[in-house]
C-alpha cells in the first residue's frame, strides 16, 4: 500500500505541476495579447490623429489659395477680388506736392490768408495716389518687388483696403483691411482684418506684415506740412482720405 500511495502521491504532485504550468502559460499569453491590444490601440488612434491633422493641413491650404489640392480646392476656394477696382494712377498722380495742396486750400478757403492761423483744412489723398505712393515704395525693394504682381488701396468709410497678389507662392492673394489712427501727429495704420486667399488670419500677423510699410508711405505723403500745421483727424471717404490739419504756423509757407 505504501508504494501505491508513493506512486498515487507522484502522479498529484506531476498533475499539479501540469495544471500550474498551464495556468502560467495562460496568463502569459493573456498579458502578450493585452500587450499587443493596446500596442494596436495606441497605432491606430495615431493613425486617426494623423489623417485628421493631414486633412486640417490640406483644407487650411486649400482655403488659403497657396497650393492646390486636387478636388478640396475646387470645392473650397474662390480667387477674392478687391472690393472695387483701383484705376492706374497716371505720372501727374505720382509727384504728391502736399504743400502745394496745403497752400491751395489754404488759397480757395481764406480770403485773407493770415485769417488761417488756428483754423482746420482738409488735405486729400485719393486711393490712386496711395497706389502710386505704395508701388513707389515696393519697388525700391527688390525682395517685394519680385514676389508681387499686383496690388491697390480701396477707400472705403469705414476703412482701407490694402489687396495684394503675390507671383509666389501660386499667385497667393493677400487682403489687409486697415483702420488709420492718429498717434503723436502722426498716422498709424491698425490691421483689423486679415486673410491669405479665404483664409481669416490673425490681426497681429497683418499687422507685422504691413503696418510699418504702410505707415511710412502715409506719413511720407503728410510729413512735408507737418512744420505748419498739427494733424487732427482723419477721415475716410469713397476712394479717398481726408485729412483734417490745424494750421499753426504760416511762416515759409508763403
Amino acid at each position: 500500500m505504501t508504494r501505491i500511495e508513493s506512486a498515487n502521491q507522484q502522479e498529484n504532485q506531476v498533475n499539479d505541476l501540469q495544471t500550474e504550468l498551464y495556468k502560467i502559460k495562460k496568463g502569459l499569453k493573456r498579458k502578450q495579447n493585452r500587450r499587443l491590444l493596446s500596442c494596436g490601440s495606441c497605432a491606430t488612434v495615431f493613425l486617426i490623429v494623423l489623417i485628421i491633422l493631414a486633412g486640417f493641413g490640406s483644407y487650411i491650404l486649400a482655403k488659403s489659395g497657396i497650393i492646390q489640392i486636387p478636388y478640396l480646392s475646387d470645392k473650397i476656394y474662390q480667387e477674392p477680388k478687391p472690393v472695387y477696382i483701383v484705376q492706374t494712377a497716371t505720372q501727374d498722380d505720382k509727384q504728391i506736392d502736399m504743400l502745394s495742396t496745403l497752400k491751395d486750400s489754404l488759397v480757395s478757403s481764406f480770403a485773407n490768408i493770415n485769417t488761417a492761423l488756428n483754423s482746420k483744412i482738409n488735405l486729400q489723398l485719393d486711393d490712386r495716389q496711395l497706389t502710386r505712393l505704395l508701388s513707389d515704395q515696393i519697388t525700391q525693394n527688390n525682395s517685394l518687388n519680385s514676389r508681387i504682381d499686383y496690388l491697390q488701396i480701396a477707400v472705403l468709410p469705414q476703412n482701407l483696403e490694402l489687396f495684394i497678389k503675390l507671383k509666389k507662392p501660386r499667385n497667393t492673394i493677400l487682403i489687409f483691411e486697415i483702420a488709420p489712427k492718429i498717434v503723436n501727429n502722426k498716422i498709424n495704420l491698425e490691421v483689423i482684418s486679415f486673410k491669405i486667399g479665404n483664409l481669416l488670419m490673425p490681426n497681429f500677423l497683418g499687422q507685422a506684415l504691413i503696418a510699418p510699410l504702410g505707415e511710412k508711405i502715409i506719413n511720407i505723403a503728410v510729413t512735408p506740412f507737418l512744420g505748419f500745421g498739427q494733424i487732427q483727424a482723419i477721415k475716410l471717404d469713397y476712394g479717398k482720405i481726408l485729412v483734417e490739419v490745424l494750421i499753426t504756423n504760416l511762416q515759409g509757407l508763403f
